[in-house]
C-alpha cells in the first residue's frame, strides 16, 4: 500500500495506561468491556504500563487479545501517556487515548472520524462546571472556588502571553488526535514539563492535567468541539440516568468504590440493550461491521477465506482438535501473508460454545457463523446417490459458504485496492515455503491459481482439482460468484463432490495450475497428516 493511501486511510488506534493496584487493572477491564460491547470498536488498542504483559492479558477481554499492542516501561509515572516513541503509533490514524476510569456506552466511530478531521488536540472540557475558569481572560479569573490550579491557571497566568488567552479547562482523561506525528512535539512538552522539578510538587498534588491545559493554552491547539457534549463527569453509576452520550467519566469516584460504580454503569447498560434486543427486529450483519473493518477490507491486497466446520459431525479428529488447527490456520495467514485480510466462514452443523465464538472473532477480521442457515446442510441430507455417504454434508456446506462469503466482500468493499482473494480450507496451515509475492505476477492477472489438476477415480471425469487452497484475481469475483453457483447446482444435479465440480465448471484457459500450493495439514477423514 503506498504512503498516501496510508496517510487517509482510517485506521484508529485506543490506548491507555494502566499501573498501581489491582483495582486499576479492574477498572481497565470494565472499560475495554464497554469499548468493545457499547463502542463498537473493532480496532487495535495499546496499553502502556510497568506491568509485564501475562499479568495485564487476563484483564484484557478476549476479542482484543490478539489485537493489543503492550508498551512495558521501567516505571510509570503521570507523563507516560504523552510519550509516544514506540513505532507502532505510526501505524494508525486517528489516534485516542482513554484513562482506564472511563465507560464508553455509545459507539465511537463518528467521534474518532472527528478526530481524524480535527486540526487540533481533540479533549473533553469542564468549562460548564467551572465557567467562572473559562469565560474571561486567563489574567482576569476570579478564581473563588479555587479550582484553578486542576487546569493549569496559575502556570498560565505566570507566562504574560498566555495570561491574554482563554483556558480550555481540558480534562486529560481524553485524549484525541489525527496521527503521532501530530501529536509528538505537543507530548513532548507536556512531558518535560511534568519532568521539571520546579513543577514536581504541582504534578504531585494535580498530576499532569495542568501542565497538558498550560501547553493547550501556549500552543493554541485545544479543541473542545469535536468531543463537545461527549462526556458526563460522575461519581456515580446512576447520575444522569438514560443518557448516552460516548464517555462516562468516573473522576469524582475513589478507589474501590470506582470499580464498583463502573461495573454497576457497564451492567446497566447491558440490562437496557438486552430490554431493546426483545423489543426490536434484528438488524442485519452488516450492520455489525465496525466502519474501521470495512475500511481494513476496502484497501486489503489480499484477501483470505477461511472455510470451517468447528463442530463437524464426521471424521476423526475431536473438535478440540479442530479448533486448535484453526487458530494455528489463522495464525499461518498472520504469519506468511501479513496485513492480509482474514473471514472465516462457519457451518458447522452443530452449535459452537461461547468459548469458542469468541476466540475465533478476536483472531479474524470478520468470522460468520452460519450454523444451521446455510442450505447446503439441509439440502444434502434429503438427496441420494453420493449424497447417502458420510461425506454428504461438506461439498454443499462449503460451496455455499463460500458463496455466502464472496458476497460479503463484494457488498462491503469497493474493491479497488484489492488484488486476490485466496480460499483455504480450516484446520490447514500455510507452510513455511509460502511467498505471496509468487501471486504478484502480472501473468496471474484474471487467472485462477490451483494445484495441479489431479487425475479421477470417477469414470468418465477428465480430471479434479484440489481445494483446499485455491485463489482468484478480484477482477474475476463476479464471474466467479456466477461459477461458484454452477458448483453448487452441478454437485446436485451429478452427486459430484467440489473438486470434480470445480474442473467441470472452471472455463477452460482461465486456470494456472502450480506444482506446490504450500500448505500442510492433517485430513480429517482419516487423520493422515500431508503436505502440498
Amino acid at each position: 500500500m503506498s504512503p498516501s493511501i496510508e496517510l487517509t486511510t482510517f485506521r484508529p488506534l485506543v490506548y491507555t495506561a494502566a499501573f498501581g493496584d489491582t483495582t486499576y487493572f479492574e477498572c481497565l477491564n470494565i472499560m475495554l468491556a464497554s469499548l468493545l460491547e457499547f463502542g463498537c470498536f473493532k480496532g487495535n488498542i495499546a496499553v502502556i504500563s510497568d506491568q509485564p504483559p501475562e499479568k495485564i492479558i487476563p484483564y484484557i477481554p478476549i476479542e482484543y487479545r490478539s489485537r493489543v499492542h503492550f508498551e512495558i516501561v521501567p516505571s510509570m509515572d503521570v507523563f507516560q501517556r504523552y510519550l509516544i516513541s514506540s513505532p507502532i503509533f505510526d501505524n494508525y490514524s486517528p489516534i485516542i487515548y482513554l484513562d482506564t476510569d472511563i465507560v464508553v456506552d455509545a459507539d465511537i466511530n463518528s467521534t474518532l472520524r472527528d478526530i481524524l478531521r480535527a486540526d487540533g488536540i481533540c479533549v473533553t472540557t469542564e468549562s460548564s462546571s467551572y465557567p467562572e475558569l473559562a469565560s474571561s481572560k486567563i489574567a482576569n479569573v476570579i478564581d473563588s472556588r479555587r479550582i484553578g490550579n486542576w487546569f493549569g491557571l496559575e502556570l498560565c497566568r505566570a507566562d504574560p502571553e498566555c495570561a491574554q488567552k482563554l483556558l480550555p479547562c481540558a480534562n486529560s482523561g481524553i485524549i484525541g488526535y489525527k496521527n503521532a506525528d501530530f501529536f509528538r512535539p505537543i507530548g513532548a512538552q507536556v512531558a518535560a514539563l511534568c519532568q521539571d522539578h520546579t513543577n514536581r510538587e504541582l504534578t504531585r498534588w494535580f498530576g499532569d492535567q495542568p501542565v497538558l491545559n498550560y501547553v493547550l493554552v501556549r500552543t493554541q491547539t485545544a479543541d473542545t468541539a469535536s468531543l463537545s457534549n461527549r462526556c458526563k463527569f460522575v461519581s456515580e453509576w446512576d447520575q444522569f440516568s438514560g443518557e448516552s452520550s460516548g464517555f462516562r467519566h468516573f473522576v469524582w469516584a475513589r478507589g474501590r468504590d470506582k470499580v464498583q460504580q463502573m461495573a454497576a454503569y457497564l451492567e446497566s447498560l447491558r440490562k437496557s440493550r438486552t430490554s431493546h434486543d426483545r423489543d426490536e427486529p434484528k438488524v442485519h450483519a452488516l450492520n455489525d461491521i465496525s466502519p474501521s473493518t470495512k475500511e481494513k477490507l476496502d484497501f486489503s491486497s489480499y484477501i483470505f477465506v477461511v472455510t470451517s466446520a468447528l463442530a463437524a459431525n464426521q471424521g476423526v479428529l475431536e473438535p478440540q482438535a479442530r479448533f486448535a488447527q484453526t487458530l494455528r490456520t489463522i495464525q499461518s495467514i498472520r504469519d506468511h501473508a501479513r496485513g492480509a485480510f482474514i473471514l472465516l466462514v462457519d457451518s458447522s452443523p452443530a452449535p459452537l460454545s461461547s468459548r469458542v465464538v469468541d476466540e475465533i472473532r478476536a483472531n479474524v477480521d470478520i468470522a460468520v457463523f452460519l450454523n444451521g442457515l446455510n442450505p447446503g446442510l439441509h439440502l444434502s441430507r434429503n438427496l441420494g446417490g453420493f449424497w447417502k455417504t458420510s461425506d454428504y454434508s461438506k461439498t454443499l456446506a462449503e460451496t455455499y459458504s463460500l458463496i455466502h462469503a464472496i458476497y460479503l466482500i463484494r457488498v462491503i468493499s469497493s474493491g479497488k485496492f484489492n488484488k486476490r482473494i485466496f480460499k483455504i480450507s480450516g484446520r490447514y496451515f500455510l507452510s513455511s515455503n509460502f511467498n505471496l509475492s509468487l501471486y504478484e505476477s502480472t501473468d496471474l492477472s484474471g487467472k485462477y491459481v490451483f494445484k495441479k489438476r489431479m487425475r479421477s477415480w470417477i469414470v468418465g471425469e477428465n480430471g479434479y482439482f484440489n481445494t483446499r487452497l485455491w485463489s482468484f484475481c478480484t477482477t474475476t469475483i463476479d464471474q466467479t460468484l456466477g461459477i461458484l453457483n454452477s458448483i453448487f447446482l452441478c454437485s446436485i444435479d451429478s452427486s459430484l463432490d467440489a473438486e470434480h465440480a470445480y474442473f467441470r465448471r472452471l472455463p477452460g484457459g482461465s486456470v494456472h495450475e502450480v506444482d506446490t500450493i504450500h500448505v500442510a495439514g492433517q485430513i480429517a477423514s482419516t487423520g493422515e497428516e500431508l503436505s502440498e
